[in-house]
């Protein structure tokens, strides 16, 4: 807890540098980008080891080293008292999963020593000189810094500091075509090396000048010309001493009294160029055999792994904001674990992002676990990114099926977390309660809500103990979700929560915005308590800045979903008096047109578009089909066929569903050959599905050409038989089978509808527009002698009853009251002994329990039943009358 008030601390005071895992990945814009590259060209060349030379920056700080993994520059200073800085501990991520303390300098004084050597706010001391000989200790606390520089100020006046400050370009080290490997080697005398000096001072160092074919470092392979030596084994035991000189090394080496010369030895490693942002993938390749050439050389990969990765990262940074980019950063993550390269957080959150930017989620969790699998351990940035891709998004549904489920998932992520003492932020709390909500899972939300962020209210020993205070952000999460899943009593307490919260600490942050009234609003719409929800919104209308589109929309949108027109369209009309900045706009309307149409005000909705256009709404193909459908309820194919042309005029192309309006308008208006004429135009335009097959079925059934109808559907079963995945191939379904059912029974066509009706049994058990098809009146009753329409009917009842489905009633089926009473109806009003006798049988098996009809029928049954009761003069007594329910108890009297 010390070390995250340190660094919030230090965060407050504006330092630019501050080691924070939640502050680690950064880009720069592409003009700086493009001048980060011309400053790499400088930092490329080096007069010793291959580091830039900022000695007339800082005058009296040397520059030792540099760390490509943590993005570094390490120099040394010596200081003298007094030093004249101010030192703090901070967390320090470690790749390896976890933070760690580090100092790092808080404040300067310029007129001191430190001041003097270049030392700068922000970097951090990662070691101090012995307290004797020229050794450097690490250090990780202030005490242990703060004790070691006293030791050695006291013993010989000045101490020497190596601090460590970051690369001024973010994008620095991916442009780096060379860079330095060290490998530690062991060799058998005679060595076999030829070496020289470089440099002057403090800036000499040995290199590999030439290589005896014959000696042992040839032999080895793992040292080559132009190496730098660094150190060689000490004369005994395991130790090594840095190598200066020649005289240096040759001393060592000749002192040494047994065993192997082990040199630890820098290579130059050229990763190759870099395109970049604007190439495409090269430069990935070169990096990637490097790695393993070094690997097999025992040499360190560090900075070369280093580059690769930065480079794979900007990679999945550009091409997760292309579009259709997700494939793209699949093919980068796959190529790093393909060739066993162990990925970084850096580089595992920015590909999640990448994929997450294309609603990706499943991939995204697949690449987790793909990184964790190659060695990654989250981090607090990747932990959030996860979170991100187990929350469930409308737009991306989908989910691994092979997956654990999102509750088992976080829960791992946190205790990872846990286990390596990394404190949860508000932001990574805030996901985590969003991914619970989506899932339905409120309890486990609330335990976060309520148990660990105390948002219900905290005494002053628990607020310092939670990890993180909850912001307005959690409260709407919680407020919203409660909304999605119809929880409105607890959207109303956690709202209720949020205010008291800001009232008790007085705090402009903590009052409810405009998505917390829109999160409640949504709550009492979705409970059906819409009396509140209109308080709400006129409470807030007579707030300054109060209400505003969305919280109006929301209630509009509730209003309609109850077919409350008249009060959504004087909600919409009180809008129109309002601000310019609450007029309503598409959102608005595309709730209340379809809702008009619905509740069979029609000539109200076609009324919009004029409104609409004066409110400079624009209308989309949406918006347009939505017109359409209210023309075709009105029957108006004048109006429908006008808003088609209107959409071409706009440049607009009329979708499927805008043509199948206009072709039920002219249904209805009784205009067949217009609406095959659309169906035509939509086969070379959209093409076409069953519904608009169906319509054309209907189309012929108003010509009286029911033969054509029966033969459209035969074309349609041929040509989706012979290739059914052709894109301009339908299957037939039910909806087409309906339709042709229909309209064969109206003509009278017995033939064709009990074919029909076979097919229909094919496919499954028959719906309710089955039935209802069944049962339509002829057109023409005279057309056909008496007895065939009821010979029909039963025809189609035993067909329907000999079909087995798995009801769970045996052979037996439940079909609509409405075909069972139609049959015995129309044998009664023909009266033929044929009749008599089919009705009399079906009564029969009807109380045997071998056919049975649906309990919510039961009225309309019993009611044809009673007539042929009265029509014959008898009661019906069957063998299984005693258990088989034919009456309600209340009519058996």
């Amino acid at each position: 807890m010390r070390s995250l008030i340190l660094a919030l601390l230090i965060s407050s005071g504006g330092h630019s540098f501050l080691i924070s895992p939640t502050h680690t990945y950064q880009f720069v814009p592409a003009a700086a980008r493009k001048l980060g590259r011309r400053r790499v060209a400088l930092f490329a060349v080096s007069r010793s080891q291959g580091f830039s030379d900022d000695s007339r920056e800082f005058p009296t700080m040397r520059l030792v080293g540099e760390s490509l993994e943590r993005r570094t520059y390490i120099y040394e200073a010596t200081l003298k008292s007094p030093l004249g800085i101010k030192l703090a501990e901070s967390p320090l991520e470690k790749e390896e999963g976890g933070n760690s303390n580090c100092v790092v300098v808080c404040e300067v004084d310029p007129s001191s020593s430190a001041g003097a050597a270049g030392v700068r706010p922000g970097d951090r001391l990662v070691a101090t000189g012995a307290n004797w000989g020229g050794g450097m200790w690490t250090t990780t606390t202030v005490d242990g810094v703060t004790a070691a520089v006293q030791s050695r100020l006291r013993l010989y006046g000045q101490v020497l500091i190596r601090f460590e400050r970051p690369f001024d370009n973010a994008d620095e080290v991916s442009w780096r075509s060379v860079v330095s490997e060290t490998s530690v080697v062991e060799l058998r005398k005679p060595l076999g090396i030829t070496l020289e000096e470089r440099g002057e001072g403090s800036e000499r160092s040995v290199h590999v000048k030439a290589l005896d074919p014959l000696g042992a470092a040839a032999a080895s392979g793992k040292i080559a010309v132009g190496d730098r030596v660094m150190s060689v084994s000490a004369s005994v035991g395991d130790g090594m001493w840095e190598a200066r000189s020649i005289d240096g090394f040759v001393s060592a080496v000749a002192t040494r009294l047994s065993g192997p010369v082990r040199l630890k030895v820098e290579k130059k490693v050229r990763v190759g160029s870099w395109q970049g942002y604007e190439g495409s993938g090269e430069g990935l390749g070169t990096p990637l055999g490097l790695l393993e050439q070094l690997t097999e050389l025992d040499a360190s990969t560090e900075s070369t792994r280093a580059v690769l990765l930065e480079r794979c990262c900007a990679l999945v940074y550009r091409y997760g904001a292309e579009k259709g980019g997700a494939l793209k950063v699949a093919q980068v993550a796959e190529t790093i674990l393909s060739r066993k390269v162990k990925p970084n957080n850096k580089f595992t959150n920015m590909a999640m992002v990448g994929l997450l930017r294309h609603q990706e989620q499943s991939q995204a969790v697949a690449l987790y676990d793909a990184c964790v699998a190659a060695g990654v351990v989250p981090n607090l940035q990747v932990s959030t990114t996860l979170a991100r891709a187990l929350t469930r998004d409308k737009k991306a549904p989908r989910w691994p099926s092979k997956s654990p489920e999102p509750e088992k998932r976080l829960t791992d992520a946190m205790a990872k977390l846990q286990k390596l003492k990394v404190v949860p932020d508000t932001y990574f709390l805030n996901q985590v309660l969003r991914c619970y909500m989506s899932h339905g899972l409120v309890r486990e939300a609330e335990d976060v809500f309520y148990r660990v962020m105390k948002a219900g209210g905290a005494s002053a020993k628990e607020e310092k103990a939670r990890p993180c205070a909850p912001d307005v952000a959690s409260f709407n999460i919680m407020i919203n979700g409660y909304a999605a899943l119809g929880l409105a009593s607890k959207a109303k307490t956690c709202f209720d929560d949020l205010a008291s919260l800001a009232e008790a600490y007085s705090s402009k942050e903590l009052q409810p915005d405009k998505f917390s009234y829109t999160g409640l609003v949504k709550a009492l719409v979705k409970s059906g308590d819409l009396s509140s929800a209109m308080e709400v919104v006129s409470s807030q209308a007579c707030t300054e800045g109060g209400a505003d589109v969305f919280l109006y929309n929301t209630l509009v949108g509730g209003l309609c979903r109850q077919l409350m027109w008249r009060e959504a369209e004087a909600l919409v009309n009180q809008m129109k008096t309002l601000t310019p900045n609450l007029q309503p706009n598409y959102d608005t309307y595309a709730v209340l047109v379809p809702c008009l149409t619905r509740a069979l005000h029609p000539e109200l909705a076609v009324l919009k578009i004029e409104e609409m256009k004066a409110l400079g709404v624009p209308l989309d193909t949406v918006m347009y089909t939505q017109l359409i459908t209210a023309f075709a309820r009105l029957g108006d194919p004048v109006g429908a066929l006008g808003l088609l042309k209107e959409m071409r005029s706009q440049g607009l192309a009329p979708s499927l569903r805008a043509y199948t309006a206009a072709m039920d308008a002219c249904l209805r208006s009784g205009n067949p050959d217009t609406a095959l004429a659309l169906s035509a135009e939509m086969k070379k335009s959209t093409g076409v599905d069953d519904v608009v097959y169906s319509m054309m079925v209907k189309a012929y059934g108003l010509k009286g050409e029911v033969r054509k109808a029966a033969l459209l559907v035969a074309s349609m079963q041929r040509e989706f038989t012979q290739d059914p995945v052709a894109n301009r191939s339908v299957r037939p379904t039910k909806v087409v089978y309906n339709a042709l059912l229909s309209e064969a029974t109206k003509a009278q066509a017995f033939a064709i509808a009990l074919g029909t009706l076979d097919e229909i049994l094919l496919i499954g058990r028959p719906d309710e527009a089955s039935y209802e098809a069944l049962a339509s009146e002829p057109k023409d009753r005279d057309r056909k002698g008496a007895g065939e329409r009821s010979a029909f009917l039963f025809q189609a009842v035993r067909r329907v009853a000999e079909m087995t489905w798995d009801t769970g009633f045996g052979t037996s089926v439940r079909m609509a009251g409405s075909l069972y009473s139609t049959c015995l109806t129309v044998a009664l009003a023909e009266g033929t002994p044929e009749a008599t006798e089919q009705a009399t049988a079906l009564i029969s098996a009807r109380r045997r329990g071998e056919v049975r009809v649906r309990q919510r029928d039961e009225r309309i049954c019993v009611a044809a039943e009673r007539a042929w009761e009265r029509r014959l003069g008898r009661v019906f007594e069957g063998a299984e009358w005693e258990v088989v329910k034919l009456f309600d108890s209340s009519e058996a009297s």
